[in-house]
Parts: C-alpha cells; structure tokens; sequence
C-alpha cells in the first residue's frame, strides 16, 4: 500500500470519529439516504456539542455539483465512487465463502484508507459494509472500528467469514432491535456481545408542527406517503385503501380527501418511471384528482411536505430496520398508520395506528377514524409528537457516547494485537 497522504489537522487524537458511508455516496442534502441522513444529524449534535468536527470519507470525485451538509468535514478518499460491477460483486460473494476475504471490496476500502493517518486510533464508523472491516483492522489495529448496520448485509455471508468480521470489529450499532436480534442469530456464541442498538432519531427542530389556517369548508384533508417507490415500502397497499375510501366517500360516509406521494424510484427526481411506478398511476387513474404523485425531493425541501398534511401512512410491506420517515411524520405532529413490521413498532411505540400487511382493509379503516374525527387526528397527532422527542438526534448522540465509551476501546484488545502483528510480518489482502 502507498504511504497515506498528509491528513488534516482534524485527525491527530484517539478522539477523532470517522464516517464511512458506502462509496459513491455523496454527503449532501440532495440525496434521501437514510444512511447519509443519519451521519449528518450525529455530525450535527457532536459539533454542537463541542465534540469536535467528525470527518466524513467519501469516494474521489463524489461531491462534484453536490454542495455538503454543513456539519462535518468531507474527505475525498482515493477511490472511485463508481459502484462495483455485477460480477466483482459476484466474484466476492464466492471468495469470501470460499477464502473468508472479498478482494474487490477490500480494495475499494484499503485505497480510501489511504487519505487517513497510518496510526490512526479513533472511532471508524463503517455504515453498512461487513467486508470492509478485515482489511481496516489490519491497517488500524488500535482504531476502534464499529460497523454501524442500518439493515440486514449479511445475506451472502458463510459463518466461516461472519466468524472473522465478529473477531475483528470492535462493535455492531444496529437502528433496531430487530435488526440486532436478526444479526445475533447470524453472530458467533462470542459476537453477541459486540451487538448494541441505537435507535435512529429525527430533528425535531426541523420537523415541527405548524399550525393550519382555519380551512374553508370542503378543502381535502392529505393523506401522505414519503419514502421510494418500490413495492416493498408499500404504496399501491395505500392506492388500495384508498379506493376503498372513495367508495366510501361516494357513499356520504366521508369527507374530502387527497392521497399525496411523494418520491421516486431511487434519490434522484429525473429517472424515468419503473414498471411498478407506471402500475401504480393506472391503478390511480380511476381516482382522478384524488391522487397526486410527485417525484423525490430532496432533504431540506420535505419538512414543508409534512407540514402541508394532516395524516401520514407507512404502508411498508417488508422487515423494514426503522423507518425515518414515520420519525419524522411523528416529529411533525401528524397522526401515523403504520406497518406493524420489523423495526417500526420500535420507532412508532404506543404513538401510532397499526395495522398488518398486506392489508388495504385496515389502512381504509384506519384512515376513515382519522378522517371523520378531528378530535381522534388531534390526539394521535399530539402523542406522535411526544415520542418523536424521545428520538431527538441529541439523545440519540448521548447514547452513542455513552456506548462508545463503555465498550469500544477495551473491546478486541487480544484480537487488534493478533492483527498488529499480521499487519507487520503477514501479507495483506
């Protein structure tokens, strides 16, 4: 490996916190990864809390035309932000099985390491990438390395190659505690321990209720969807329901409505229609003005979509870990019907309206309490907004100190010395 270039001055103590999210990604607020959004918010409170400025390591060449989120330092890695190809994916998922090792990943990461100190001895935060821990640890045996999971990535490891990752990270935050117990389950006897949760937050400050202006009367009330246009996060469970709602509507047994979607397919706003984003106008079409689709927007432009509803729906259809955007609906103030799946009852808790997918039915129920009750939107409204500040990003941050502090820098210790020493008299990989 080459020499690292000269580091910035930010990086010279054991206190130094390094992100890493997954090459290629760029650390602004034009994009809605939830793992982006959670390294700016914790980037946020730890500078606000004088913790120091934490550096953000993103491919070379990533930011271009991407103006960065304020808090935080982005450093620019020596590796491309080009994603790999299907069969270097392909080629790692056998070698890794096969040799415990995923060569092409390690690269990427061994070559980003570069833009870091040789001795460095800090907090790396991997988000999301299990292989990129053997080659770091072997490059920084006195870091405490933490791969911080917002889901599930260890589909396509054997237990052979899960063993050596558990053996080597300090630490797995997991958003959930679903998403901890799915990983313990896949963990060594001796890794469990290394797994510890931490809630995602929301800003509160930034996702706040406003008041409504007294409406005139016939004015619909919003129902909103946030979130990618894909069939597991569930939006044509809501289209469904809210066909059924019409019905009803039609019936005299409901007030004016409008279903709002907001977003794409994937973060960016000008990709064509997907055959599932298609399937999902047709079956709009016979709801006419009802139903409003709108692209993805981008991060400082969606508090203004919550606050322009009145009620917010989750209609998730798979395990999903957390779910940020019932967070910040509950933030806003809005009452929630929610996915009674994976990790959302961790993010809702008692603050929200359940139901089971696949099911329209009780969405539709659900939303005509919500909708012919204003007392009922009120209340629910108000008890979202009480558990959202039980999330805030500063309680969040505390926790994460609080972890660290207690388990990473005395976690692995034999293990790092294992490494150290490979490091200096073995080859690396």
């Amino acid at each position: 490996m080459a020499n690292p270039v000269s580091c910035p001055s930010s990086l010279t103590g054991s206190s130094d916190w390094v992100h890493i999210p997954t090459p290629g990604d760029h650390y602004s607020p034009a994009t809605g990864s939830a793992v982006i959004t959670v390294i700016a918010a914790l980037a946020r409170r730890q500078t606000e809390e004088g913790g120091g400025t934490p550096v953000v390591l993103v491919s070379k060449g990533t930011q271009e035309g991407y103006p960065p989120y304020a808090a935080g330092k982005t450093l620019e890695g020596n590796f491309p932000g080009r994603p790999l190809t299907l069969f270097q994916k392909l080629a790692d998922v056998m070698l890794g099985s096969a040799a415990g090792t995923r060569p092409f990943t390690s690269r990427l990461y061994r070559q980003m390491a570069q833009s870091l100190p040789m001795d460095f001895s800090g907090v790396l935060f991997v988000h999301n990438q299990p292989a990129a821990i053997l080659p770091l640890r072997r490059l920084f045996p006195q870091a405490t390395l933490v791969l911080y999971a917002h889901n599930d990535s260890f589909g396509t490891y054997s237990s052979a190659e899960t063993a050596k990752f558990f053996k080597a990270v300090s630490l797995v935050i997991c958003c959930s505690r679903f998403l901890a117990d799915v990983l313990k389950k896949k963990s060594p006897p001796d890794g469990a321990r290394k797994i510890k949760v931490l809630l995602n937050g929301v800003d509160t400050n930034k996702f706040a209720p406003v008041q409504k202006d007294t409406r005139p009367q016939g004015t619909p009330l919003k129902i909103l969807f946030v979130g990618r246009m894909l069939p597991e996060k569930g939006p044509h469970l809501l289209l469904q329901a809210a066909t059924l709602l019409e019905r009803r509507r039609r019936e005299g047994l409901l007030p004016p409505f409008q279903v709002s979607f907001v977003g794409s397919s994937n973060f960016n706003a000008s990709d064509p229609l997907t055959r599932y984003e298609s399937s999902l106008r047709k079956l709009a079409f016979p709801l006419g003005g009802t139903v409003e689709f709108h692209s993805f927007a981008k991060r400082d432009a969606i508090p203004a979509v919550y606050q322009a509803a009145d009620i917010f729906v989750a209609p998730s259809n798979w395990d999903e870990p957390f779910g940020l955007t019932v967070a910040e609906a509950m933030s806003s103030g809005l009452p929630c019907i929610v996915s009674k799946r994976g990790g959302i009852p961790e993010a809702a808790a008692e603050a929200a309206l359940y139901f089971t997918p696949p099911n329209p039915g009780q969405i539709a129920d659900h939303l005509q309490s919500l909708l012919t009750n204003p007392q009922a939107r009120l209340i629910w409204g108000e008890r979202a907004r009480a558990r959202a500040l039980e999330l805030s990003w500063e309680s969040r941050f505390k926790r994460l100190q609080r972890i660290i502090r207690e388990n990473g820098p005395s976690e692995s210790l034999e293990s790092r010395e294992e490494f150290k020493l490979k490091k200096r008299v073995g080859p690396t990989f």
